[in-house]
């Protein structure tokens, strides 16, 4: 919850004696995007701002002039305005990002509370406004919020509860007590605790999911005080975000408006990387390493490290002993996640070597005796890596001073301890005979112009969701082929290659410009919808009666060509013809898995978890691998018919943030193939009103 607390108060605004700064920081106070403002004390200036609001910048100059704002209250027909925009309040924006919804708005219930997952619930319920943009000015009168007895509110809810300091505010500038009687009503018609469209806009979107034994219809709708809450965080710089433009911000709503159409989104990209132009062994061969070693340098040089060897060398700036030890445990964690990136090409190099029998280099270098080493033999190396580490620390301005660090020998030569003796170390997992759980791995899978706006709030990792989709969408089509029952019971993702694509699609032409006489088509407007390309992998772990009837050629048959928005493809035949695998054993599909280039990363489900969305900054701080995901929807509503909706049954939802654990390759293969089975597969979980992807628990 917001901590009111740390809220400024007009006071501080008022006496402000430059004219120009007061004005604009009023102004700003009020606005959707800004911390709400304690008035104690101030109810009847807070008024007379708030009635000033609702003219246009250029009618007026000075927010805090009575005279003004007890013209507005005599003029009944402008007066009239500001208080019919109360029915177009909502929790939930229905025109947000498609303005050509009409006529429709949501005020939806408190969501309950739901583990791993941030909605909603997690803030003070807050009211924005949608409907025409020629009366976004009148709808500031009764929608601008601020903290009045240290509760987030507004004047509508004030005066439906009939709070009589502020009823006599404004019967001081001039409301009569009939007209005050008669706005109290109007606003408690205006305003109810539940209020849903009858029907379903054409312009609104519906995903179909499978609850219970019934198809229904789901429209994801954005929740008005999260989104205002990333913008608060944004200006403070504790998350990082993007921008999504709004080419019409004042038909979008009032929040959208006040930003001027640029509304921030959190900005977390899978952590995946360019691959290298050789491999490190082809690079070995080619040159000679003896200055810089065969090493993921990167690896030790990324901002992310330099602030882990910060906080293990003292440098933390957390203030209380559980913070500080808190912190410290979650930079252990990442430095021995990045000290196993530093030695990746080695271990790459060295599997080659132990199955090829490569014996062909006779240099005496640490690279080499890494190489020959037995599992054994690998401990008797440590002090040696050690010193290789704080040497590769002296070459660069931001490790430099760490280096030989009496703070850090001992952390760091622990964590290279624990990845030596990893290494190399036999790692077979017996499961349990189940002669009908069957492995498939479809590999290098191309996808175009994915949804990498995962939901509103999030650019980056495309929905879990669409995961859930794509796998239930292969289950009925493969179903479909061989006339059996197969069940997908969990789905392990690897992304190996991703980026952006830049620029905005154009809307395909729909709109006639004449209905009476043959006219030209023209496109829609542009909604900043933000696409992705990605090269990945999916393991798809299945039950199955018959698993001698699954064969290659029907599996690619049954293989969906759309996932989260995009298209999806086999790879290019020159590149990979063998891209659907069939694995009756965990360990030999692990031993596949194993060697997937260290670019990439596996999208795991996360044990960590967040209750809103200032926990989420904080453990996103401690952990660049985790990132924020949409996990899913959770109902505003129960489900029930509403017409134009694609199935029997419909409900609006609201998205669900999460966060995911972006592994990488080698830490993946480190942990091992039981972990791997244990913590790596995503299934759709229904319970009550939520519908999250979480982690796959196999008995």
């Amino acid at each position: 919850m917001c901590r009111h607390g740390d809220s400024m108060h007009l006071n501080t605004l008022l006496d402000n004696k430059d004219f120009k700064d007061k004005q604009h920081k009023i102004r700003r106070a009020f606005a959707p995007y800004s911390k709400d403002i304690g008035v104690d004390g101030n109810e009847l200036s807070t008024v007379i701002i708030l009635l000033n609001l609702t003219f246009k910048k250029s009618e007026i100059s000075d927010l805090t002039n009575p005279d003004t704002a007890t013209e507005l209250l005599k003029n009944t027909v402008l007066f009239d305005k500001c208080v019919n925009e109360v029915q177009w309040f909502h929790t939930h924006n229905l025109k947000y990002p498609e303005i050509r919804v009409s006529h429709q708005r949501i005020i939806a219930p408190k969501l309950d509370y739901y583990r791993g997952v941030i909605t909603s619930e997690s803030e003070p319920t807050l009211l924005g406004w949608s409907h025409n943009s020629a009366e976004v000015n009148h709808a500031k009168l009764f929608s601008a919020g601020f903290i009045w007895q240290n509760k987030p509110t507004n004047l509508a809810r004030l005066l439906i509860k009939k709070e009589l300091c502020w009823m006599d505010c404004l019967v001081k500038l001039g409301l009569t007590k009939k007209r005050l009687k008669l706005l109290c009503q109007q606003l408690t018609d205006s305003l109810p605790n539940v209020d849903f469209p009858d029907e379903v806009s054409q312009f609104s979107n519906q995903l179909m999911l499978l609850i219970g034994d019934t198809y229904c219809a789901v429209t994801p709708v954005v929740s008005h005080n999260l989104l205002v809450k990333i913008q608060q965080l944004s200006v403070e710089h504790k998350l990082r975000t993007a921008i999504v433009e709004h080419s019409r911000p004042t038909n979008v709503g009032d929040l959208a408006t006040s930003l001027g159409g640029n509304v921030r989104v959190m900005r977390y990209l899978p952590t995946v990387f360019n691959s290298d132009e050789f491999t490190y062994k082809e690079n070995m061969l080619k040159k000679s390493f003896k200055q810089s070693g065969c090493f993921n340098h990167k690896a030790i040089r990324s901002r992310a490290f330099t602030n882990a060897l910060q906080v293990i060398s003292g440098e933390s700036d957390a203030i209380t002993h559980k913070l500080r030890r808190k912190a410290r445990v979650a930079a252990l964690r990442l430095i021995r996640e990045q000290l196993s990136d530093w030695l990746t090409p080695l271990i790459e190099w060295r599997l080659d070597y132990k199955e090829n029998s490569n014996n062909e280099l006779n240099q005496q270098t640490l690279e080499v005796e890494f190489l020959k080493a037995t599992h054994s033999e690998l401990q008797s190396l440590l002090n040696e890596f050690s010193r290789v580490l704080n040497e590769q620390f002296q070459y660069n301005k931001y490790t430099q001073r760490y280096a030989f660090h009496p703070d850090l020998m001992a952390p760091l030569k622990s964590q290279l301890k624990w990845l030596l003796t990893w290494i190399g170390k036999s790692d077979k997992y017996c499961e349990a005979p189940q002669s009908k759980i069957v492995y498939l791995y479809f590999s290098d899978l191309r996808v175009f112009d994915a949804n990498a706006l995962a939901n509103p709030y999030i650019k980056g990792i495309p929905s879990l969701s669409a995961l859930g989709g794509w796998s239930h969408n292969f289950q009925r089509k493969v179903n479909n082929i061989l006339g059996t029952e197969l069940t997908v019971i969990g789905t392990a993702w690897f992304i190996q290659n991703y980026n952006l694509v830049a620029g905005k699609n154009l809307p395909e032409p729909s709109i006639l410009t004449s209905k009476r006489k043959p006219s030209t088509v023209k496109s829609s407007g542009i909604i900043d919808t933000k696409k992705c390309d990605m090269t990945m992998g999916l393991v798809l772990r299945v039950y199955i009666d018959n698993p001698e009837r699954l064969q290659s050629a029907l599996i690619k048959a049954a293989f969906p060509s759309k996932f989260a928005g995009g298209c999806m493809h086999p790879p290019s035949l020159y590149e990979n013809k063998e891209w659907c695998h069939i694995y009756h054993d965990s360990n030999e599909l692990f031993s596949k898995l194993s060697r997937l280039p260290r670019n990439g990363c596996w999208v795991y489900p996360s044990d960590k978890t967040a209750d809103n969305l200032e926990q989420l900054a904080d453990t996103l701080k401690l952990n660049p691998r985790l990132k924020p995901a949409s996990l899913g929807f959770v109902a505003l509503e129960p489900m029930k018919y509403r017409e134009n909706a694609i199935a029997d049954l419909h409900c609006y939802a609201e998205p669900a943030i999460g966060l995911v654990n972006c592994i990488s390759p080698i830490t993946v293969r480190l942990n091992g193939v039981k972990s791997f089975l244990n913590k790596a597969f995503w299934q759709l979980n229904i319970e009550k009103d939520a519908m999250l992807m979480k982690i796959a628990k196999f008995e």
